[in-house]
């Protein structure tokens, strides 16, 4: 059980993430290590960057982000 309104607020609006150079629907995404092999964070992606990256699929099962 989530106690921290951030945690809540990320929750309610994550649609997927981004992770070692590409894109990961949340199902798919949410397993993934918390660092990437480079060192970097995963990234989230929110309901309001479906625009940005229209034509982007997951990594992983390949549905498009229009379909998240």
């Amino acid at each position: 059980m989530m106690n921290d309104t951030k945690d809540q607020f990320r929750c309610q609006f994550t649609i997927g993430f981004t992770y070692h150079a590409d894109c990961y629907c949340y199902d798919c995404g949410r397993t993934l290590p918390d660092i990437d092999p480079e060192g970097n964070s995963k990234g989230v992606v929110a309901t309001w960057d479906r625009a940005d990256l229209a034509g982007w699929a997951c990594g992983q099962c390949h549905k498009t982000i229009g379909e998240w």
